[in-house]
């Protein structure tokens, strides 16, 4: 059901197991992510510092330092400023890092201010003052005819464009909740498939520990019957070796009587 269970064949008795011959080797834990079952696996105590060691562990063989990851990054692009010539002066000085303050902008055309006294008989002088007050008063007619025209239409406007974001809002957080559903669907599925192959894990781990404990028991057993037969087997021979001496005592002695019957005859003959 999960990427272990994808990979476990369906036929229990051809998938290797720790009492074959050493020529039959598991895959079981070649890939630590696949086989790894967070909502089942219960983790070890100082499991954090174990990982956080192995990680360490890996930095200090790793021959690539922090600044080798930027040399490998290619260079910015040049920005082409005869497009933004406005801001090239901006960029340089930013470049520079010297600390240098950007330029204030000048408020001297907004300010009101009549001829010097030493051009006060000037008529150009009074041009000029006459000028800008004619600006500056256009310019204060301009910002009454802003605000009445804000007065007037910003109202319908801030709420068609407080719809339009409000509307915008609602899309993006439905979008967030079916994303969380899924998501969540995701993990309930993944935590009910590593559940379920976690008990059939344990099922299983329990079944092969009880097959090994039998099998040290019939281990044990053959073992115990293998030096009764040895044991029986060396009595057995043992009673063989007497028999035999005893039949070779015999013949040994009805040879021995043999020639005194013999000679005995003989007396007796005439």
């Amino acid at each position: 059901r999960t990427a272990r269970e994808a990979e476990r064949p369906s036929d229990m008795s051809a998938t290797p197991m720790l009492l074959d011959s050493a020529e039959q080797k598991s895959t079981r834990w070649n890939n630590p992510l696949i086989d790894a079952l967070p909502y089942a696996d219960v983790l070890p105590e100082g499991w954090r510092e174990t990982a956080d060691q192995l990680v360490q562990e890996e930095m200090r063989r790793m021959t690539k330092r922090p600044k080798d990851y930027l040399a490998e990054m290619a260079p910015a692009k040049e920005i082409d400023w005869s497009k933004c010539p406005l801001l090239e002066p901006e960029f340089r000085r930013v470049e520079k890092g010297t600390g240098e303050k950007i330029a204030q902008p000048d408020n001297s055309r907004y300010n009101l201010d009549p001829p010097p006294k030493s051009k006060r008989d000037d008529p150009e002088a009074w041009e000029k003052a006459n000028n800008n007050a004619k600006a500056q008063l256009e310019h204060q007619k301009l910002r009454i005819e802003n605000l009445e025209l804000m007065m007037k239409f910003a109202p319908n406007a801030w709420r068609a464009h407080n719809a339009m974001l409000e509307a915008a809002i609602k899309r993006v957080e439905k979008e967030v909740a079916a994303k969380k559903k899924a998501i969540e669907e995701i993990n309930t599925m993944r935590s009910v498939k590593q559940k379920e192959a976690g008990r059939e894990i344990a099922k299983l781990e329990k079944q092969w520990y009880a097959q090994c404990a039998k099998n040290i028991a019939i281990d044990a057993d053959i073992q115990r019957m293998e030096l009764e037969i040895a044991r029986l087997e060396a009595e057995q021979g043992k009673g063989v070796d007497g028999t035999a001496a005893a039949s070779a005592g015999k013949k040994r002695k009805a040879e021995a009587e043999a020639p005194e019957g013999e000679e005995k005859a003989e007396a007796e003959a005439p």
